[in-house]
């Protein structure tokens, strides 16, 4: 229940979710956070397991016992250990519907799930209902890779719900705070340091960058494993006045107004939440061209697009938006029109539980 995109999906869906005709309840493993106190103060019970690591088998018997206690009638699982824990769970508690939700397409093959992992999806698969995928790349990669049938899945992309428009105030109080008397421009992103979100290679692009716009300041926003390596390589490449480590931030709709230009160098997604919110707030956007990213960032339409893992052209994608200004806004416009249109949380919600009311309906108890 960290800051993760997938917890905040899961935050959204849960408070859209009808409670005249479903009663969520939410479960964590092994960490609590803010989103927990958040769904609590709404009414929505969020238990946790108090895991201690992924070979905890207490809190296997415990998730088993609350199933069992709150007579759970559907399970939606959203990551890899709540999935392999709460399908044996589900198994054991004789939970009649079994959901998962992948949120990732493994597209660089150094980054793909341990084997271990991919054989432990695939022993799942047969216990398991349905498979909702964020977007086609995902359901692509669990027919090839985690071998699910085409008839178990189903695309429902993420979404969010459209951000509430910032004090002009606060976003110029943020702006001067993070660039001082400097003119920009100001990149950035939201994410959660780890190897996916290919971080390394935004601190290349703004080195490559300092000698022409010796104004360009990075924001990275978000925690994770590898924070202490980057900050390192930042300052190994001179930049430690040129990309600050903010942390976790709870005001990302000023965060993403305070920014000229949105970053995301991911090199594998499934359909980044930070990208959608950024979209929403017609953000001119930089990303790279992998999975569920390119369907729906249309280049040189909705954003501009990049290779995975290139950091010159990771720097040319920074160098347009902020030379043609114009442009990019019209790009950040053609954005937050899609999004509104196509990825706004009331209509996900209603597809899930639509995917809930067809397995109830159709018995797949006895499946």
């Amino acid at each position: 229940m960290g800051f993760g995109g997938a917890e905040r999906f899961l935050v959204g869906l849960v408070q859209h979710m009808d409670r005249n005709r479903f009663r969520p309840l939410v479960a964590w493993l092994s960490e609590g956070g803010a989103f927990a106190d958040d769904l609590v103060q709404q009414g929505i019970p969020v238990i946790g397991l108090h895991a201690r690591g992924h070979r905890d088998v207490r809190a296997l018997a415990r998730l088993v016992r609350l199933m069992r206690e709150q007579q759970v009638c559907v399970l939606n699982t959203h990551l890899f250990v709540d999935g392999f824990y709460g399908r044996l769970a589900a198994l054991w508690a004789r939970v009649p519907v079994r959901v998962v939700t992948q949120q990732n397409a493994y597209d660089d093959p150094k980054l793909r799930l341990p084997t271990w992992q991919i054989w432990a999806n695939r022993s799942l698969v047969p216990v398991t209902h349905k498979f909702i995928a964020v977007s086609q790349a995902v359901r692509e990669y669990l027919h090839r890779v985690e071998w699910v049938p085409e008839g178990k899945i189903v695309v429902i992309p993420n979404a969010i719900t459209p951000p509430t428009p910032p004090e002009p105030a606060q976003v110029r109080a943020l702006r001067e705070q993070w660039l001082g008397h400097r003119r920009g421009p100001l990149v950035g992103t939201v994410a959660r340091l780890q190897p996916q979100k290919g971080l390394d290679v935004l601190l290349q692009a703004v080195h490559l960058l300092q000698s022409e716009m010796p104004e360009l300041r990075a924001v990275v926003v978000g925690e994770g494993p590898l924070r202490t390596l980057l900050e390192r390589q930042a300052l190994t490449m001179g930049l430690t006045d040129r990309v600050l480590f903010v942390g976790t931030r709870r005001d990302i709709p000023t965060v993403l107004a305070a920014l000229d230009v949105f970053v995301l160098p991911s090199r594998f997604e499934g359909l980044s939440l930070a990208l959608l919110e950024a979209m929403a707030m017609a953000r001119p956007v930089v990303a790279t061209a992998v999975s569920g990213t390119v369907e729906v960032i249309r280049d040189g339409e909705t954003g501009v697009l990049v290779p995975p893992g290139d950091a010159d052209a990771l720097a040319a994608g920074i160098r347009v938006m902020w030379k043609q200004r114009d442009r990019a806004q019209r790009m950040g416009e053609n954005a937050r029109r899609l999004v509104t249109e196509r990825y706004t949380i009331q209509a996900v919600a209603r597809a899930y539980e639509e995917v809930y009311d067809t397995l109830v309906r159709g018995g797949c108890a006895n499946a």
